[in-house]
C-alpha cells in the first residue's frame, strides 16, 4: 500500500478517533492529551525541487518556496494533525510557523496584508485595479478567489478549513516516510456558503433579531459577521469583519471583539492547561483583542440535552461599537470576578474583581439561537 493511501486511510480513522475523543471527553474536567506515537522533535524540515527530496534545516538554506514539513511516519502526520486540530486557526498557523515553513494558511494572511497595502497606497481606482491584477497573477495557482462573490477581492487557501491547509507548502506538499505527498485540497473556498448566506440569513429573524447567523453594519464601509453551527453536539462559532476597499470588500484585521451570552440547555467549555477541554461556568465576557486580524472561529460549548434544542441570545460588541472615553481610547468597568475568556487561545480566567470593556446592551449586535443536536 502506498503513502497516499495510507494517508487517505488513516485521515478517515482519525476523523472517526476525534469523534469518539470528543464524546468520550464531555464529562471530563480536566485530563492531558498525551500521544506517544511521535515527538515533534522528530518533524522536520526538507527542500523538494523537481520532485527530488533534498535535506534542508532552516527557511535561509535554500528557496523558501521549496520548503516542506517532512514527517517520519504516516502515525506522526496523523499525531501531528490531532494536534492542530485541538488549536485555534491562528495557534495552528503559529505552530507549523514555527517548524520552518510558510503554510498555505501563513500565505492567506500574507496576501491579505499585501492587499491592505495595495488598496491603502492606490491614489486612484484605475491604479488598484492594476496592481490588484498583478496581485492576483503572483498568487495564481497557490490562493484561489471566492468564484461566489465577485465584491469578494481576499484569496484564500483552498479548502482552507482542512488542517492539511495548514501542513502543506505552497505547491500542497509535504513528506511522510521519504515520500512525497500531495495534500488532498480541492480548489473551493469552503467558507463561501456561509459567507454568502450570512447577510441573508439576517433576515431571517425573531423579531428583529437574526437567528444564528447575522450580518452587521456599524456605518458605511465597515460590517461584522456572525456564523454558527453544530459540529458533533457542539456549538460551532465565526467572528470575522470586512471594510470597503475601492469596488470590493476585504477583511478587516483592525477589529477586536467582546462577546456575552445566555443559554439554555447548554454546557460551556474553555482549553485547560494542556490545551484540553474543560467545562467551565458561562463566562461573564469573552475578550478576543490579539490575533484575531482574519476573525476567529471556536467552539463555545455543547448541548447538555439531546432531546432538547439550545436556545438563547448573543450579544457581540467590537471595538468600534464599545464605549469610548473623551481621548477615544475604549472605557471599561470594574465588575464582581467571574469566569471569562480572553484570546483565541480559548484560556478561562477568573477573578475576584475584573475590569472589561464597558460595553451597552443598546449598542450590541444581538443573534438568536436555535439549535437542535446532531443525532
Amino acid at each position: 500500500m502506498n503513502i497516499l493511501n495510507q494517508v487517505k486511510i488513516m485521515k478517515k480513522i482519525s476523523i472517526i478517533v476525534s469523534a469518539i475523543f470528543m464524546m468520550a471527553c464531555s464529562n471530563q474536567d480536566d485530563y492531558t492529551f498525551e500521544n506517544p506515537a511521535y515527538s515533534e522533535d522528530e518533524i522536520g524540515v526538507v527542500s523538494i525541487n523537481n520532485g527530488v527530496i533534498c535535506e534542508a534545516n532552516t527557511r535561509g538554506d535554500v528557496s523558501e518556496k521549496s520548503l516542506a514539513l517532512s514527517f517520519p511516519s504516516v502515525q506522526a502526520y496523523t499525531a501531528f494533525q490531532q494536534k492542530l486540530a485541538a488549536m485555534s486557526d491562528a495557534q495552528r498557523v503559529e505552530c507549523v510557523k514555527k517548524l520552518g515553513i510558510t503554510s498555505l494558511k501563513e500565505l492567506e494572511i500574507i496576501a491579505d496584508q499585501e492587499l491592505e497595502e495595495i488598496g491603502n497606497s492606490a491614489q486612484s481606482e484605475d491604479e488598484f485595479r492594476k496592481n490588484y491584477e498583478l496581485y492576483k497573477q503572483k498568487y495564481k495557482g497557490i490562493l484561489i478567489p471566492n468564484d461566489q462573490d465577485e465584491t469578494d477581492l481576499n484569496l484564500y487557501a483552498p479548502d482552507g478549513e482542512k488542517i492539511d491547509a495548514f501542513i502543506a507548502n505552497s505547491d500542497h506538499l509535504y513528506v511522510i516516510n521519504h515520500q512525497i505527498v500531495k495534500a488532498d485540497l480541492e480548489d473551493k473556498v469552503d467558507c463561501v456558503m456561509n459567507r454568502v448566506n450570512a447577510s441573508a440569513a439576517a433576515s431571517v429573524k425573531s423579531g428583529n433579531i437574526p437567528v444564528n447567523n447575522g450580518c452587521w453594519s456599524p456605518y458605511s464601509g465597515k460590517k461584522t459577521y456572525f456564523e454558527s453551527k453544530m459540529v458533533y453536539n457542539y456549538l460551532r462559532y465565526q467572528l470575522y469583519s470586512k471594510k470597503k476597499m475601492w469596488y470590493g470588500w476585504k477583511n478587516d484585521p483592525a477589529r477586536q471583539y467582546y462577546m456575552k451570552t445566555n443559554l439554555t440547555n447548554f454546557t460551556y467549555i474553555a482549553n485547560g492547561t494542556y490545551g484540553q477541554e474543560i467545562t467551565i461556568p458561562r463566562p461573564l465576557i469573552y475578550i478576543y483583542e490579539n490575533g484575531v486580524e482574519s476573525g476567529l472561529e471556536r467552539d463555545m460549548g455543547k448541548v447538555y440535552n439531546k432531546t432538547y434544542p439550545i436556545k438563547g441570545r448573543i450579544r457581540i460588541w467590537t471595538d468600534i461599537t464599545v464605549e469610548h472615553d473623551a481621548n477615544g481610547n475604549v472605557a471599561t468597568e470594574t465588575v464582581n470576578g467571574s469566569w471569562y475568556i480572553v484570546g483565541d487561545h480559548n484560556y478561562p480566567s477568573t477573578a475576584s474583581q475584573v475590569t472589561i470593556p464597558k460595553c451597552l446592551d443598546s449598542k450590541a449586535y444581538e443573534v438568536d439561537i436555535l439549535w437542535t443536536a446532531v443525532n
